[in-house]
Formats: structure tokens, sequence, C-alpha cells
């Protein structure tokens, strides 16, 4: 089963053993990168999670490991805007305009499913099937 993985899986896929398979956008490199070395990701410290923003260092190392495995996929501006009717459809509208184009790529690469840990900001933009990175990743 071909899967797309969003940024969200992406960085839940950080701990992993192994990098995660799939499709993604180069948009998400940068998705990433601006995630965890901005807000930060969760991590557990003496029981408790607290948001953590790693070094610029950290952030390339951890990239290069995550992406590692991943192909990516994207869209051409002709692309973009043949689907930006569809978008109107959908009354994409502000940010969501990001889930919507990544949700095109995956429908253009062939993606059965999306993994996101954003479900609710997928389910207005796509009919691909959605599933959770714990799911996913632990079906593996």
């Amino acid at each position: 089963m071909k899967a797309y993985l969003d940024t969200s899986s992406l960085i839940a896929a950080r701990g992993l053993s192994s990098a995660p398979r799939g499709v993604t956008r180069p948009h998400s490199v940068a998705e990433f990168y601006g995630t965890v070395t901005g807000r930060g990701i969760t991590v557990i410290k003496d029981g408790t999670p607290v948001r953590h923003a790693l070094a610029p260092q950290d952030a390339v190392e951890l990239i290069s490991k995550v992406f590692a495995k991943v192909e990516f996929c994207d869209l051409t501006a002709e692309q973009m805007t043949e689907d930006l009717p569809e978008a109107v459809k959908a009354n994409v509208q502000g940010p969501n305009i990001h889930d919507f184009m990544h949700a095109a790529a995956a429908s253009r690469a062939g993606c059965q499913v999306i993994v996101t840990a954003n479900a609710k900001d997928f389910r207005r933009v796509t009919s691909i099937r959605l599933v959770s990175p714990a799911d996913y990743f632990t079906a593996k």
C-alpha cells in the first residue's frame, strides 16, 4: 500500500528504529525543520510531557535520518493551478491550502492512504483514507 506521509507523521516517526517509507512533498522538509526548531516536539522528561526545540544542527541530523527512505513527489505550478478549483469546491481557506496541496500530491502519486496526526485538517480536503501515525507505523 502506497502511503503519503504528511509532516506530522514524519515528526511522529522520529523515534522509530528505522526510517519510514512513503511519499511526501519536499515542502515537508521545511515544515519538519520549522516545527522541531521552532515550537519543538513533545518529549517525556521525568514522566511529564514537555516541549523541546532542537538546535538547527540536531534538526538537520534528524531530518537526514527520518527522510532517508522517503520518496519525494511535488506538484508543478501548473498542477497546483489545475487543482485549485477543487480547493474552492471544498471551501479551503487560509493555511488549509497546504493540507489540500499535500492531499493533491498524494492523489497524483497514487497513494492509497495519507498518514497524518491531523486527520481533522485533511477530512474536508480529500477522500483518500486517513491513517494515524500510531496505527500505520505499528502495523508495519
